[in-house]
């Protein structure tokens, strides 16, 4: 009648697993998992650099030369004033 409840399954008695984390494989992920976080921080970091903000007071005080000073030249358009 009983004869049915011990099996492995349900007692819990499976083989496992069981992944032994020595040092060298630690820090082997640590580096897999890192470089490429650090390119696309380093890629994130010099597109942000890039990146050019042109304060443009609404008082009526710059001008459209002040527009040359920050752009590039290279299709920027500004109007001030």
């Amino acid at each position: 009648m009983y004869d049915d409840l011990d099996t492995a399954f349900k007692q819990q008695r499976l083989p496992a697993c069981r992944p032994i984390f020595t040092p060298a494989a630690v820090g082997a992920v640590f580096l897999l998992v890192g470089i490429p976080f650090i390119i696309m921080g380093t890629a994130l970091k010099s597109a942000s650099g890039a990146i050019t903000e042109l304060e443009v007071p609404y008082d009526g005080s710059g001008s459209s030369a002040d527009c040359q000073i920050y752009s590039s030249g290279v299709g920027t358009t500004c109007q001030v004033g």
